[in-house]
């Protein structure tokens, strides 16, 4: 399952602040305010395909 995890250098060595997992819209405010979800970074048929069906309502 795709993850994305995000380190913040931190007294000289990187700490881990989120981990974002696939079928989860996961919000990342620093160093600029994004929402992503990993598995559409490795399906993004997946991602239109969900847009398609929310606009013909299914």
């Amino acid at each position: 399952m795709p993850a994305l995890i995000v380190s913040e250098l931190s007294g000289g060595r990187y700490v881990e602040r989120t981990v974002a997992e696939a079928g989860r819209e996961t919000a990342i405010e620093a160093p600029f305010p994004l929402k992503l979800d990993p598995s559409r970074l490795v399906n993004p048929g997946a991602a239109r395909m969900g847009r398609e069906s929310a606009r013909m309502g299914r």
